[in-house]
């Protein structure tokens, strides 16, 4: 065992080292499993077998291409992997020597290779079936906070038909009776780098104007104060100059133009081109001033315009995350129109279905209806899960997908496979590997998570082989842990695969998305896209994929703009530096309006110190506090190595999960009284009736705000 370990050591260590010089190290370890029969010689034999063969064909390709450029990669890679298994068998001589340092060897090979301490097998943690007070407590706090959470969500109405206003395009409309315009309203629909011009006439044929007025803000209420005031008007006209677009495409699309008085008051139109009328048939519903319940905010107007795009079949606006994230938008859109209400109903309805999730977690993992409870309502109260889930973004649909694959990950990490056959081991792996699918077509960060799924699965499967040998279950041990990962290549891989191109079909449906894929793969020239797939083969959904995912993987990695709310990893922990996503336009007489996401301090610094709780445990085998310290690490420590691109403190809402679990775990094993767990839920429930204004863009003072709710410098709140 010494002579194959010098073997190693000197042709991993040392330099100018021929292949052949490895040779005598393999004989040696070979010659070690004959008289050890330790299997896991056996496999660093394999091993070292294989990277030699990959060596010597690398070594051969070089010497016969002289291109060393080929070899770049995979000489680093299986360095790597050689120096692990170096390690590895240092590992193994210290294990299978005794204290005079000599070779244990059992004669007529044994199938172990020493005496193991007595081992009492881990057992199956049982979770007791939900009682009627776990219903009770679920449905209750489930209840309370949808209400809140629905309240004053967004209009249920609004004027969301739209016309499209092509390039030079120009319209003329006749007020009832001539009046002075004080102000112009509209709603843009899905719209890019548009703008409209206004003239205006006392009798229809001289013209004042232009006022030019761009659009950057698709179903979001836009105006602006006339500048023609002088006299009454009869007559407006409308022209679009759109600049110029990709693939000279020049637009406007507006869903409504609306005109007021000197009296703040609608005027009434008498007539318009046929053709334009969806935009002056809802005047009615034009509100005075632009807010969060009858506009677009923040990047609503991204994802807005693109589900209105997918519902139209027009061109699709944001290609820079995965869909599936919209096409559960475009349902609440479907059921309750093309309003605020509609765009932000589905996020709001997976905010509340957080917390059963919340709830059965917790309970599988701590035990008791109480702290189930504790952490539904921590959660619940939390303010960025009540404000992120009241947009209409996408974050809220991959944080709800996390926190159910790692729940079913938990079942099965909680299990011993040796309790069952391996087909009743096999559901919560497959469900954990479909949300983590439905996860990533979501948002590329769910891969973090996936990370974190990962290192718990091998984990898992590492403590089985641990007990394999003392219980002589070997043999059952490699049948199960090969069906198992054989299993897992199709839930974790094949599935989350199938289920991320199934995303795009949709968007590759589009002729014009495929006409730009053509375009750019295979030059231009074609004048439409019937005429380019007839002369080019079409690309195929994967090849399309692929092509979207290079383009994405180019915006991020470069995105790196300036903005008055980033705000880097660490800053999220302690809650520095909030997002202010809505404001109103205008001074509100001393009052305002705002819409913020950030964390309620009692939950985020918490839950900061009961993650460091956590870790003072694992030395001591918590296997929960192992679990929820792979699982919060999985999801912020990528974001550490992420130093170019402009970052917020939304992208740390699905680590906030895991701070609650933490913050129960260590008010039930640590704190270990109920009255403080219940004071620390008060405190919670206060803070978020505190800031519940510039959560919810309910109008308060400003001065409410600057004296009780901004604690910090960095804290903009309005």
């Amino acid at each position: 065992m010494a002579a194959a370990y010098i073997c190693t050591a000197s042709f991993m260590l040392t330099a100018r080292m021929h292949e052949k010089n490895f040779f005598p190290a393999m004989v040696l370890l070979l010659l070690c499993y004959v008289y050890t029969r330790d299997k896991i010689i056996l496999l660093l034999y394999a091993l070292f077998s294989a990277t030699s063969l990959i060596n010597s064909v690398d070594a051969i390709t070089v010497s016969m291409t002289q291109n060393y450029a080929a070899i770049e990669k995979s000489i680093v890679v299986f360095s790597f992997i050689n120096i692990w298994l170096l390690g590895f068998l240092i590992w193994r001589t210290v294990k299978i020597t005794n204290s005079s340092s000599e070779l244990l060897i059992i004669e007529n090979a044994p199938p172990k290779i020493f005496t193991p301490r007595p081992m009492e097998r881990e057992k199956t943690k049982v979770f007791d079936k939900l009682t009627k007070t776990d219903y009770i407590c679920m449905a209750a706090v489930t209840l309370v906070y949808a209400v809140v959470a629905f309240a004053r969500l967004g209009d249920r109405f609004g004027p969301f038909t739209y016309t499209r206003i092509n390039d030079r395009e120009e319209l003329t409309v006749e007020l009832e009776t001539p009046q002075i315009i004080s102000r112009v309203q509209l709603l843009p629909g899905p719209t890019r780098l548009a703008g409209c011009e206004f003239y205006y006439s006392e009798d229809g044929e001289n013209w004042e104007g232009p006022f030019s007025k761009s659009i950057d803000g698709a179903f979001k209420w836009d105006e602006f104060e006339n500048t023609y005031k002088e006299k009454p008007y009869r007559f407006i006209k409308l022209k679009n100059y759109s600049e110029g677009l990709e693939g000279g495409v020049n637009f406007t699309t507006l869903a409504e133009v609306g005109f007021r008085n000197e009296n703040d008051e609608i005027i009434k139109i008498k007539s318009w081109p046929e053709q334009y009328a969806a935009l002056f048939d809802e005047q009615d519903v034009i509100p005075k001033v632009m807010n969060y319940y009858n506009s677009s905010i923040f990047d609503e107007i991204y994802y807005n315009q693109t589900i209105a795009n997918l519902l139209h079949s027009e061109d699709i606006f944001e290609t820079t995350h995965p869909h599936l994230g919209k096409y559960i938008m475009i349902l609440g859109v479907q059921i309750f129109g093309f309003n605020p209400f509609g765009w932000r109903f589905m996020g709001t309805l997976f905010g509340v279905l957080m917390l059963p999730v919340a709830y059965i977690f917790a309970r599988r993992m701590f035990g008791t209806p109480f702290f189930a409870s504790f952490a539904a309502i921590t959660f619940a109260f939390d303010f960025m899960h009540f404000s992120q889930t009241r947009l209409a973004t996408i974050d809220t649909y991959p944080t709800f997908f996390i926190m159910l694959m790692y729940y079913f990950m938990y079942k099965y990490y909680r299990m011993n496979f040796y309790d069952f056959p391996v087909k009743k081991t096999l559901p919560p792996l497959f469900f954990s590997g479909l949300f983590m699918g439905l996860g990533f077509a979501s948002k590329w960060p769910t891969a973090y998570g996936g990370i974190g799924l990962a290192i718990i699965f091998f984990i898992t499967l590492y403590k089985r082989y641990s007990e394999a040998e003392p219980l002589h279950k070997m043999e059952e041990f490699i049948e199960k842990a090969v069906t198992t990962c054989a299993c897992c290549v199709v839930f974790f891989v094949i599935i989350p695969a199938a289920i991320y191109v199934a995303a795009y079909v949709p968007q590759y449906n589009i002729e014009s998305e495929k006409l730009r894929f053509i375009n750019q793969e295979y030059g231009t020239g074609y004048a439409t896209t019937e005429e380019a797939l007839a002369q080019v083969k079409d690309p195929g959904i994967v090849k399309f994929v692929l092509y979207t995912q290079r383009n994405m993987f180019n915006f991020h990695s470069k995105l790196n703009d300036t903005h008055p709310y980033s705000a880097h990893w660490w800053e999220w922990l302690i809650d520095l530096r909030p997002i202010l996503y809505h404001i109103p336009p205008k001074d509100l007489g001393g009052k305002t309006e705002a819409v913020s996401a950030f964390g309620n301090p009692a939950v985020w610094w918490v839950g900061l110190a009961a993650v460091f709780y956590c870790i003072s445990t694992v030395n001591k085998g918590d296997k929960n506090n192992l679990f929820l310290l792979i699982a919060y690490f999985s999801q912020l420590a990528p974001w550490a190595l992420v130093t170019t691109r402009t970052t917020f403190v939304y992208h740390y809402f699905p680590c906030v999960i895991f701070l609650v679990l933490a913050a129960t775990s260590m008010f039930k094993n640590a704190v270990k009284n109920k009255k403080f767990a219940v004071a620390y839920l008060g405190v919670v429930i206060i803070l978020f009736a505190m800031f519940y204004p510039v959560l919810s863009a309910l109008t308060v003072p400003k001065s409410y705000i600057d004296t009780f709710l901004r604690w910090f410098p960095t804290w903009w709140l309005a």
